[in-house]
């Protein structure tokens, strides 16, 4: 009974890591696309998300993200419709589908992060209606330099970038500077003391910051403890009813031996 409670636990510990999934940077685009070709958009941001649009053949619409090359970085058919369903009450009190028109048709996408990305372009029968500049929308002043906004002309990433050392003389100088480093390295190893159980145990919580656990790593022992736990809990029932079988046959031979001390 130990070992099943222990079993439970395992299960209601890892359970939850079952479900992680990893977060990656998508761009969200908020656009309402109207069936004249015009296209509104809603809102452009890079987050973290799982994407949503993923690499297809191309189709009525189409959305492509391509490089400042003009390099195709995807392509995916967007399957608009505006025609929908809308349920209503009929003469007869009954409850019916109706097919309704639609003007214009709202789509929030998830696309893969790419920082070669540079616009994102959505074709109708191979005419192009709408097209995002990336750079324009999160490359501004905003306070906050992103990887993606640097080297393309952000103020904000411009006042953190150090200015790239031009000299032809920048490479020796680097590897006299690194030779020095390594010789002196050299002679503070050869000369250090010893070091204590405290230096050594500070020098492994150092190495420990900022280390996170593998957490898909423990996924197959989650599933393990889980198939572990149901294989316990079919032995335990099948015991469990042995025993109560058991029970009910002394039970009967217990009635049956009174019934026949009653008998004359």
């Amino acid at each position: 009974m130990e070992k099943i409670k222990l079993l439970v636990f395992l299960l209601l510990f890892f359970s939850p890591l079952m479900t992680v999934n990893a977060l990656d940077n998508v761009f969200l685009l908020y656009v309402s696309v109207h069936k004249n070709d015009a296209v509104d958009l809603n809102g452009f941001e890079l987050l973290e998300g799982k994407a949503n649009v993923y690499p297809s053949n191309p189709g009525e619409y189409t959305l492509k993200m391509v490089s400042q090359e003009e390099k195709e970085l995807l392509a995916s058919d967007l399957q608009l419709s505006f025609t929908a369903y809308a349920d209503k009450v009929n003469e007869k009190g009954e409850m019916v589908s109706e097919q309704v028109e639609l003007q214009e048709v709202e789509k929030v996408l998830r696309l893969p992060y790419s920082k070669e990305a540079e616009k994102i372009e959505l074709y109708h029968e191979g005419k192009v209606i709408f097209s995002l500049d990336i750079p324009e929308m999160l490359c501004v002043p905003d306070g906050k330099c992103i990887d993606y906004c640097q080297g393309r002309n952000d103020p904000d990433c411009a006042t953190e970038t150090t200015p790239a050392v031009t000299s032809t003389t920048a490479e020796p100088i680097a590897a006299t500077t690194t030779q020095a480093a390594t010789e002196t390295t050299e002679t503070k190893i050869t000369t250090s003391p010893e070091p204590t159980e405290e230096s050594t145990t500070t020098t492994m919580l150092k190495e420990a910051e900022g280390k996170t656990p593998d957490v898909m790593g423990l996924l197959p022992y989650a599933v393990m403890a889980l198939i572990i736990a149901a294989a316990a809990i079919a032995i335990y029932k099948k015991s469990t009813d042995r025993d109560i079988e058991k029970k009910r046959e002394e039970f009967l031979r217990w009635k049956e031996e009174q019934e026949k001390l009653k008998r004359p």
